[in-house]
């Protein structure tokens, strides 16, 4: 499934808005290009992204944006949105890795949610899929881990 690649201005604004911190913004822009993506015409093909290769991006960023304010049963929504998802290819295991620490931070760190099982399981599954992907050493999976705030 395609959309329109001018959908994709709400997308980079968010982007900008994200690296900017101001996640109200950002959240705003990434639900914006989510609502494109549903009530796309599919004309003009040439004219057309995969919408595989954002929509990952979109539920990960959205998760990380609401852990930030801190609205975490959202970030959980989203955070579940992309692991069903369940894309093989590198950018979207590299998110799914990133995915799972956040959501150890959630359940290591916040209150009303702490449940050391899940913060276990997640820290585990986030150290596998970085030491299968070569991407980094345990150590520093670890200390990246440890952090409250999302990757």
């Amino acid at each position: 499934i395609y959309f329109k690649k001018n959908n994709l201005i709400n997308y980079l604004i968010g982007n900008i808005f994200r690296k900017t911190n101001n996640h109200s913004k950002s959240i705003k822009y990434y639900l914006s290009t989510l609502n494109k993506i549903a009530e796309d015409d599919f004309l003009n093909v040439e004219k057309r992204v995969d919408k595989n290769q954002i929509e990952p991006k979109l539920f990960f960023n959205l998760g990380r944006e609401y852990q930030l304010l801190p609205k975490n049963d959202s970030a959980l929504y989203y955070y579940d949105k992309f692991l069903n998802l369940n894309l093989l290819d590198k950018e979207s295991s590299r998110l799914r890795a990133k995915t799972y620490n956040n959501l150890f931070a959630i359940y290591r760190s916040v209150d009303s949610l702490r449940d050391i099982n899940k913060a276990k399981l997640y820290i585990n599954k986030a150290i596998d899929m970085k030491h299968k992907q070569g991407l980094t050493s345990i150590e520093s999976v670890l200390s990246r881990g440890m952090m409250v705030r999302p990757i």
